[in-house]
């Protein structure tokens, strides 16, 4: 009884210890609930930040490819037309200039062919006016002649025949200073025909050099343009790629937000199942607990009947005992009343019968004494039952 006692405290303080842990283990899942319900509801409000930014994300998506769409366009149509227009401009300019430089060329030759006549008139002039000189001296010289001979003139006729050949000579050098005159003076009107045909091929020439000039400088100026235009249209072309690299970015970026999102609705849902299997569990615990403390009570309330039934069990042994001693102290007083009394039949007849029931009352306490240590052992297989229920339970 004392060893089913102890085991029963035992018992108790497992119990005890028991309760104590699965208090723990409560006020742990309850405080885990709070922090998965807090995780919840961050998770929440991340998500809803994360489905407004993904959104503002797709709408700025949808009008950078509207810009860009509408940007490439512009840029097309424009490009092209303006490129095309400034090709047609630098064809034009070029043809231009290639004829101002043939007609340059043409008038350059033109200009040297004159100088070369030029140079043949001048020429022509100068043996002219040796000519003209020359003639001149011998009219001037004839002339003197003419004047001496007419002084002379009273001389004989052979001055008359040298005064005939003097004449004759004058007459016919001055016929030669008259061409010679009427040639020089050709020469000059030639000269001067070709004088100012080369000024005004110098002027032609000016004027072809200024005008391919100004087509050189034009067709600069469109090609500068053409430059201008193509770097223009590479920059826009280097924003347009530049357009769709952000693009490519911003939807990298809002791919990334949908995994996010995808990622948080499914923390979202794990941490409701969490929280939903963490509430099972808290029930379960409340419910385990609230066994064990009922199984407790059943427990004392069974410890203080074991400890009621060791008193009476206690009691009913001592009056046992006491009435073992007593029925053994009758033996003794039969025994001595035996041996007293063995000479007498009836005596012994007495003394057998009353052996016998001292026996007989020996072997009721016997049984008895059985009877409640099989009791008692009963109770305590039970009690032990109970409480490995009660651990398995736990």
């Amino acid at each position: 009884a004392q060893d089913q006692l102890n085991k029963q405290r035992a018992a108790e303080m497992r119990l005890d210890a028991e309760r104590k842990r699965l208090r723990e283990a409560l006020e742990a899942a309850e405080a885990r609930a709070t922090r998965v319900e807090l995780g919840r509801r961050s998770l929440e409000g991340e998500l809803q930040r994360l489905k407004l930014s993904l959104g503002d994300r797709e709408v700025e998506s949808q009008n950078s490819q509207e810009r860009y769409d509408s940007l490439m366009k512009q840029v097309q149509q424009d490009g092209e037309v303006r490129v095309s227009v400034l090709q047609r401009e630098v064809e034009r300019l070029s043809h231009a200039l290639l004829k101002s430089q043939e007609d340059e060329s043409v008038l350059k030759e033109k200009m040297s062919s004159l100088r070369k006549s030029l140079q043949e008139a001048a020429a022509s002039h100068s043996a002219h006016q040796g000519r003209l000189a020359a003639l001149q001296k011998t009219l001037a010289e004839a002339e003197r002649d003419k004047r001496l001979l007419q002084v002379r003139e009273a001389v004989g006729g052979r001055k008359t025949v040298l005064i005939g050949r003097s004449w004759t000579f004058f007459c016919t050098h001055k016929d030669q200073l008259e061409e010679a005159r009427a040639s020089a003076a050709e020469g000059k009107r030639s000269s001067a025909s070709i004088s100012e045909r080369i000024q005004s091929l110098q002027g032609e020439l000016s004027q072809s050099e200024r005008r391919r000039e100004e087509l050189e400088v034009e067709l600069r100026n469109t090609q500068e343009l053409l430059q201008q235009r193509s770097a223009s249209l590479t920059e826009v072309q280097r924003s347009a790629q530049s357009a769709q690299v952000e693009r490519a970015t911003v939807e990298e970026r809002l791919r990334g937000l949908q995994r996010a999102v995808a990622m948080l609705e499914t923390e979202k849902k794990d941490a409701e199942r969490q929280a939903v299997r963490l509430e099972k569990d808290k029930n379960a615990l409340r419910n385990t607990l609230d066994k064990v403390e009922r199984q407790k009570l059943k427990t004392e309330e069974s410890s203080m009947r074991l400890s009621a039934a060791k008193g009476r069990l206690d009691r009913s042994l001592n009056t046992a005992e006491q009435e073992l001693q007593e029925a053994q102290q009758q033996i003794l007083m039969l025994q001595t009343q035996l041996a007293d009394l063995e000479q007498s039949h009836s005596l012994c007849e007495s003394l057998a019968r009353q052996r016998e029931e001292a026996q007989r009352e020996a072997e009721r306490l016997r049984s008895s004494f059985k009877e409640a240590e099989r009791t008692l052992g009963a109770r305590e297989r039970v009690h032990r039952h109970r409480v490995k229920g009660l651990e398995e339970q736990v």
